[in-house]
């Protein structure tokens, strides 16, 4: 939690950016329901930022690993949100990001690049193709995408590299700006990588993507 959650949070602090922490069910509660609690997430923000300041802010998106597939899947599937029922008085927000950060991310459930552990926790043992299909998100990506930026170690054991690739490749081919950066090590789970001076690097080219992006200044 520390290294992914509130270390982030506190980096993100620090460049005049206020972050949440998102505690999502599991794919237990159906392979969809992390997306509807993601959704309700940026919803319920868009919701306080508007309510706060009086106009709206960039809102974004940051995952890591398995949270990763989940914050694209909303960059990817934030149109599908709608087909959800909500009760919520801001369900009418909308849920699209404006901009994302994905770290060594889960993207693709078809072989030989998949992460099994998670395709096992989201879609079970034996996952229909269509199912496959629906959360490989590079086969998603349209030019509504939100600018995106990717952080991948090359000697990663858990989720391949191949997968930060994909996705890069997709949403260069959609004209959707993107940015990444691939190190020669750092596993996976570095986090904020404090320790590691090889990937240590990656907040500060991150916070200089943002600077391009406009989101902060």
């Amino acid at each position: 939690m520390y290294q992914e959650g509130t270390a982030v949070a506190a980096w993100l602090n620090r460049l005049g950016i206020s972050a949440y922490l998102l505690k999502s069910r599991l794919g237990e509660h159906g392979s969809w329901a992390p997306f509807q609690d993601a959704c309700s997430a940026m919803r319920l923000t868009r919701d306080h930022v508007q309510s706060t300041f009086g106009k709206a802010g960039a809102i974004g998106i940051v995952g890591f690993s398995a949270g990763g597939h989940l914050a694209a899947s909303v960059c990817c599937h934030h149109e599908k949100a709608a087909t959800f029922e909500s009760t919520s008085g801001f369900s009418n927000r909308n849920c699209r990001p404006d901009f994302a950060m994905l770290l060594y991310p889960v993207i693709t459930m078809e072989a030989p690049y998949h992460a099994e552990n998670t395709r096992n926790a989201l879609l079970g043992p034996e996952p229909t193709v269509n199912s496959v299909i629906e959360m490989s998100l590079h086969k998603h990506v349209a030019v509504s995408h939100p600018p995106t930026f990717i952080a991948h170690a090359q000697d990663d054991e858990t989720v391949p590299v191949e997968n930060a690739i994909l996705y890069y490749t997709t949403l260069r081919s959609a004209n959707v700006p993107a940015a990444m950066s691939l190190y020669p090590r750092g596993g996976h789970g570095f986090g904020m990588a404090y320790q590691d001076a090889a990937i240590s690097v990656w907040p500060a080219a991150c916070a200089n993507w943002m600077r391009h992006q406009g989101v902060i200044d």
